[in-house]
């Protein structure tokens, strides 16, 4: 699996919940995969 970087991670939650892109927009912005977003934004949902 390919490591990102911390605030790469961070680009990609905020670009979904701040700014109120889809998923899968995001995913195609970044260039990173749906599920990677998807376990991204239910990390930080969890975690804060």
């Amino acid at each position: 699996m390919k490591s990102y970087s911390v605030d790469l991670r961070e680009k990609i939650v905020a670009a979904h919940l701040e700014k109120n892109i889809s998923i899968r927009k995001v995913a195609n912005i970044f260039s990173v995969s749906k599920s990677l977003v998807q376990k991204l934004v239910k990390q930080q949902k969890l975690n804060g």
